[in-house]
C-alpha cells in the first residue's frame, strides 16, 4: 500500500514537472494484480485534479493505441514475468514516435 501511495506521488511531481493534469497508464497484458494497482492509482491521481486514462495493450488494440493520440505523458505498467522485454521495447518505440514524455514504469510482482 506504501508503495502504491509512493508510485502515485512520484507520477504526481513527474507530471506537475512536465505541466501535465492528465497521463495514461500504459501496459501490456494487464490482469488482475495490475489492473487493480491502476485502478487504485487512477484514483489517488484524480484525487490531486491529474485525471488518468488507463490503457491495456496498445501494440495489440487499435483502440487503445488511437487513445495515444490525445494523450502527452504516459507511464509503463508491466507485470513482472508477464510482459516481454520485446513488448516494453516496442511501447516505448510508440510513445516517442508519438512524442509523448514517459514519466516512468512500473513493475508489478
Amino acid at each position: 500500500e506504501e508503495a502504491l501511495k509512493l508510485a502515485s506521488v512520484a507520477i504526481k511531481m513527474s507530471a506537475g514537472k512536465e505541466t501535465l493534469n492528465e497521463i495514461c497508464l500504459v501496459g501490456c497484458g494487464l490482469k488482475e494484480r495490475s489492473l487493480d494497482v491502476c485502478e487504485k492509482m487512477k484514483t489517488q491521481l484524480e484525487e490531486e485534479n491529474i485525471q488518468v486514462h488507463i490503457l491495456n495493450n496498445v501494440l495489440y488494440d487499435a483502440q487503445a493505441m488511437g487513445e495515444l493520440e490525445k494523450t502527452k505523458g504516459a507511464v509503463l505498467v508491466e507485470g513482472a514475468g508477464a510482459t516481454l522485454y520485446q513488448e516494453i521495447a516496442e511501447e516505448l518505440k510508440i510513445l516517442n514516435r508519438q512524442e509523448i514524455k514517459v514519466l516512468g514504469g512500473i513493475l508489478i510482482e
